[in-house]
């Protein structure tokens, strides 16, 4: 009698076993991290662009991908980024398309080239030019998103610049694009943290910056530089979203078409938010004194030539730079932005 109770309870925990193993709950997939450094810090513009774009993938891909944002130099130095991107030290950047290479200064933006978003979308996306830069991008282990417009890039100044001569000598803060302008200006351009801007221009090592209006205000820049040249040399301003190659083909496909989708679906947020942010900062900027100086229209034909000296120079480094100045060339001549 105890045998057959025996084999009975045997029985019926067996099949509680089953029971139980049929309706457990599967083990919840892993969330994949990564690290995503930006190559500015929390009160530059730029840092505001990738943070909107970071917010909104995390939530579009809550539970399989979550990223943890870092300012410039948190992870590496500014001037390792690239590489160490490259090499999977970190999975994704904010950044300068000038860090990756010499064609990457038309993703930035060429001097008097485009002039609004829509020109700069349609270039990207219905001109193939974000493919081309991707295959570029891929020779150095990185997946190019796509660009991020943003603010104008000033001329901002400790005293006034009404014309060409005015540049002669000044020493401005400036890379890629803008510091090649500089040079052909008959002025200066010099690189160095930008956290040490400010400090640059009251100190009196350098005379001004190629920069964006905003810093102005968030940088506290109006209280060591009273004069900003218009037009803008660039606008937009583009700001790369790049990926390592192999962190971005580790992701499924699904994930990485989500992905795709929603930074397309917030490209027009964050340039709206930082441009209503760039008004702000203007209007207290002039409540403060600085003084915006527009170009008499003779003078900017004169910065207008110096700036096409700069898209030859760019476009004579090598093959891959011809061929991305020529696109951008063809395109603007289309819609008749040059003649």
């Amino acid at each position: 009698m105890k045998k057959k109770a025996l084999v009975v309870f045997i029985a019926f925990a067996l099949l509680g076993g089953l029971v139980g193993a049929s309706c457990a709950k599967p083990a919840p997939a892993e969330v994949t991290e990564w690290k995503i450094q930006a190559c500015a810090g929390p009160i530059d513009s730029a840092y505001l662009q990738g943070e909107i774009i970071l917010d909104a993938t995390n939530k579009a891909l809550a539970g399989k991908l979550h990223q943890t944002y870092y300012g410039i130099g948190d992870i590496v130095p500014y001037e390792e980024m690239a590489g160490a991107l490259s090499e999977g030290v970190y999975e994704g950047t904010l950044s300068l398309s000038m860090m990756y290479s010499n064609a990457g200064s038309v993703v930035f933006g060429l001097p008097y080239g485009w002039e609004t978003y829509d020109q700069v979308m349609e270039f990207f996306y219905d001109y193939g030019f974000l493919e081309f830069m991707r295959e570029i991008y891929a020779e150095k282990n990185l997946f190019f998103v796509g660009p991020l417009p943003g603010p104008p890039c000033y001329l901002l100044t400790t005293s006034p610049v009404h014309k060409v001569e005015d540049m002669k000598g000044l020493k401005i803060w400036s890379e890629g694009p803008p510091a090649s302008l500089v040079s052909a200006l008959g002025g200066k351009p010099i690189i160095f943290d930008v956290t040490e801007v400010y400090m640059g221009a009251k100190l009196g090592t350098i005379d001004g910056a190629y920069y964006g209006a905003i810093e102005l205000e968030s940088m506290k820049l109006k209280e060591v530089m009273g004069y900003v040249c218009l037009p803008p040399i660039v606008f937009p301003v583009n700001m790369d979203w790049v990926i390592n190659l192999d962190a971005w083909n580790a992701l499924p496909p699904d994930v990485q078409e989500t992905y795709e989708a929603t930074f397309r679906a917030n490209q027009r947020k964050q340039f709206d938010e930082v441009m209503v942010w760039l008004d702000e900062a203007i209007e207290a900027s002039k409540a403060a004194g600085v003084q915006f100086i527009t170009l008499e229209p003779s003078e900017l034909e004169r910065f207008q030539a110096a700036g096409r000296l700069v898209w030859g120079e760019i476009a004579a480094a090598d093959a891959d730079s011809a061929r991305a100045v020529q696109m951008l060339t063809d395109y603007l001549t289309a819609e008749g932005i040059i003649k």
